[in-house]
């Protein structure tokens, strides 16, 4: 009797196993339940996550305002810069205009004060030599005294003098022709120059490049200064076009690398997994071959006793994102899938083996 017992246990226990493992040949609609709770390792590892990139991301953030900064710098110098040269440059036209007009009028006077000097001169050389023979005529046969001699010689000095004040004065009309003429030449190098002062390319960082002129002597010292001045000028504003370019540049592959921190940070942050720092979150992992018999709203059936005496107990939520990998629930193998975030209608269900998906296992 005993042997009899023992045999129909181990036949019930056969039974019940190949009923278990028929039960998952044939069916598809189960899922295996767990509690994802703050502490999870998963949990932590997401939020350890979630601050590691924010804090990363927001450093590149703060570069890029900082970059910003400089190429709103940058746009300034180069718009005060390029207004600086145009209206130097007008400038310089309109000087070297007037100065080449001041040079012909001057020639033009120099001309009529040459003819007028030698004519002066002449006259003057021979009105002096009448009159001091005159002089000396009416000093030796006593017609004049001391003083009236000396009077008339005073006025032939100045007569003298006159002619050197006509010297001095075309002296100064040739140096002023001559100090306009390497004005106008000097300005007209510093036109040249700031119209040959080219950037290969708008914006790039290539370094100034000067069209070579023809050697001009020095002008003044405020020449040489005005110079100096357009050629500082050059120079700032090819170096701000250089450092916008090299900024843009940056500027661009910091949005890049923005884009992608956004990115992770927004597929971590709308795991529901990070809902169970609130609370305890319930999950079920769903083998891929099951997962047509899942979708969001599926009802979601437990049973009291392994497969019987069921009834439903709540629904799927969502199906989350990722592929995961479990054991079997009753063999060793180990299956690919994904998990899905469950509303059940008591929490104690989340703590079965088993749950059931759209229906009754066995229609019990």
């Amino acid at each position: 009797m005993s042997g009899f017992v023992i045999l129909a246990v181990i036949l019930g226990g056969l039974l019940s196993y190949l009923g278990v493992q028929a039960f998952f040949l044939v069916n598809s609609s189960w899922l295996a339940p767990t509690i994802v709770s703050p502490s999870d390792e998963r949990i932590l590892t997401l939020n350890a996550q979630v601050a590691q990139q924010s804090a990363a991301r927001d450093k590149l953030v703060a570069e890029a305002s900082e970059l910003e900064s400089l190429l709103a710098d940058a746009d300034r110098i180069i718009i005060v810069e390029a207004s600086f040269q145009e209206k130097l440059r007008i400038a310089v036209e309109n000087d070297r205009a007037a100065w080449t007009d001041e040079m012909r009028k001057l020639a033009a006077l120099r001309s009529h004060y040459d003819a007028a000097s030698r004519e002066f001169a002449l006259s003057n050389q021979a009105f002096s030599g009448i009159e001091r023979v005159q002089a000396e005529q009416l000093s030796s046969a006593k017609l004049v005294d001391r003083e009236t001699y000396l009077r008339m010689n005073q006025q032939l000095a100045q007569m003298s003098m006159s002619s050197l004040e006509f010297q001095e004065r075309n002296i100064g009309i040739n140096r002023r022709i001559e100090l306009l003429s390497r004005e106008t030449q000097a300005m007209r190098s510093i036109g040249e120059r700031s119209d040959s002062n080219v950037l290969g390319h708008r914006g790039s960082a290539e370094t100034v490049v000067w069209k070579k002129t023809a050697s001009v002597g020095p002008g003044s010292v405020g020449m040489l200064q005005l110079e100096r001045e357009a050629t500082r000028s050059a120079l700032e504003l090819a170096r701000a076009e250089g450092v916008r370019a090299v900024t843009i540049g940056r500027l661009e592959a910091l949005a890049r690398s923005v884009t992608r921190y956004d990115r992770l940070l927004e597929a971590i942050r709308t795991s529901p997994y990070l809902k169970a720092i609130e609370g305890n979150l319930n999950v079920a992992f769903v083998p891929y071959e099951n997962l047509d018999s899942v979708s969001a709203g599926a009802a979601v059936y437990g049973c009291r006793f392994k497969l019987f005496w069921c009834r439903k107990v709540g629904h799927v939520t969502a199906i989350l994102d990722g592929e995961v990998t479990m054991k079997h629930p009753v063999r060793a193998d180990t299956l690919r899938g994904v998990m899905v975030e469950l509303t059940l209608d008591d929490p104690h269900w989340a703590k079965e083996q088993l749950l059931h998906a759209k229906g009754r296992p066995l229609f019990l």
